[in-house]
């Protein structure tokens, strides 16, 4: 008998099974010895293009090589559908647990539908790691707030969530989210207003890794799939009205704060960098972008321009929304003006720095110019990874 499903959808992440291999020898033979039944794993490898192979272990381990690409909530749902367990926990496929993990989770459920550990949240760029829950209330109320996941979502992954089989709503099985993010947000929403009562288990057996690696259009793609879970919570009246609102208020105001954290965020990758004497001169020189215009001439933007002053990279001019009433060294212009498309030609590539905008104003770019465009977030993202990888 199957006791616990362990789902982990794959994506070009064939470099990860080795560690979990590794991980689920040691978690499972606890497990068996503790429960006297079996867990089994699930791989789901979403990437048609890179056949994933079994290595040699004892193990109750299957691979499924999907023919087309299903996205993160589809691979879930497809490891879901081949699951024999009676609780089935989604990992991803960097994740990283503990060696008691699921006796830990499995001990805690009791006769809840999903019992939620505690874990660490791990930056690569940062020293040590920082506990997912600070404080005890932060995890009481997950357990105790019957609308809480409304208010916003305070599981910082499903691999926290141990889960029974039966208690996941039919609905989060059938209506596939299109864009990755926020299918785990729909869950405890579907589930809290099933009426399913989640433990929770202050054992901090689960990590987040954060490699620096989600991208500009990663983010905005979250935004999009936020807004898919809404037009699935409305048009299937799951919510009330006034709840749908104040999701719709929260979703809104939560962009806004958003803008200013990523900002703050962003800095924070620049300072890393900086202390690696990692500098985005070279990264620019190293691609052969030897002339380059700035997209946003605010914060960021006359930061970028110093940092490339006195290099061997020429920034041309500045493009910027307010440009009539700029003064700089350089010229600026306006999106609109008539002669940006001309200046575009002279040079080898744009550098974005309005961070909250970015998928607009490419599109935009786009239209006028055929050179690379970048934003200066995904530069910085690239040269940590490149670092990391170092």
């Amino acid at each position: 008998m199957v006791d616990i499903s362990i789902i982990i959808p794959l994506y070009k992440g064939r470099k990860y099974l080795t560690y979990w291999v590794e991980m689920l020898s040691e978690n499972l033979k606890k497990f068996q010895k503790e429960y006297k039944s079996h867990c089994e794993a699930i791989f789901v490898n979403d990437y048609p293009e890179e056949k994933v192979e079994l290595p040699d272990c004892e193990l109750d381990i299957r691979i499924y090589n999907l023919k087309e690409n299903r996205g993160i909530h589809g691979a879930r749902v497809f490891g879901y559908h081949k699951a024999k367990g009676a609780y089935v926990v989604f990992l991803d496929q960097d994740d990283k647990i503990t060696k008691d993990y699921f006796v830990s989770q499995r001990n805690s459920i009791g006769s809840s539908d999903a019992v939620v550990c505690n874990g660490y949240r791990e930056r690569l760029w940062m020293r040590g790691k920082r506990a997912i829950y600070t404080q005890d209330k932060q995890l009481q109320r997950i357990k105790d707030g019957d609308n809480f996941f409304i208010g916003r979502n305070e599981i910082c992954s499903p691999g926290q969530v141990l889960i029974k089989k039966n208690s996941i709503p039919d609905l989060w099985l059938t209506q596939i989210m299109n864009e990755n993010g926020a299918d785990d947000y729909l869950l405890w929403i579907l589930m809290k207003k099933e009426r399913c009562v989640f433990a929770v288990n202050p054992q901090r057996l689960y990590t987040h890794m954060e490699y620096g690696s989600n991208t500009s259009s990663q983010n905005e793609g979250m935004k999009n799939s936020l807004s898919e879970m809404i037009s699935i919570l409305c048009e299937n009246h799951i919510l009330g009205s006034e709840e749908l609102e104040d999701l719709r208020t929260i979703f809104e105001n939560g962009q806004e704060a958003n803008r200013y954290f990523k900002m703050v965020k962003v800095y924070d990758y620049w300072m890393y960098l900086n202390i690696r004497n990692k500098r985005v001169d070279h990264y620019l020189r190293d691609r052969n972008y030897k002339k380059i215009a700035i997209y946003g001439m605010n914060y960021f933007g006359n930061r970028l321009y110093d940092a490339l002053y006195r290099s061997s990279i020429e920034v041309v001019f500045g493009i910027d929304i307010g440009a009539d009433g700029i003064e700089h060294d350089i010229p600026i212009y306006r999106m609109d003006s008539l002669e940006l498309a001309k200046k575009l030609t002279y040079i080898d590539a744009v550098v974005v720095t309005a961070i909250s905008s970015y998928q607009n104003i490419l599109n935009d770019l786009k239209k006028l110019c055929d050179k690379p465009i970048m934003s200066i977030e995904d530069i910085f993202l690239e040269m940590m990874k490149l670092d990391f990888m170092g």
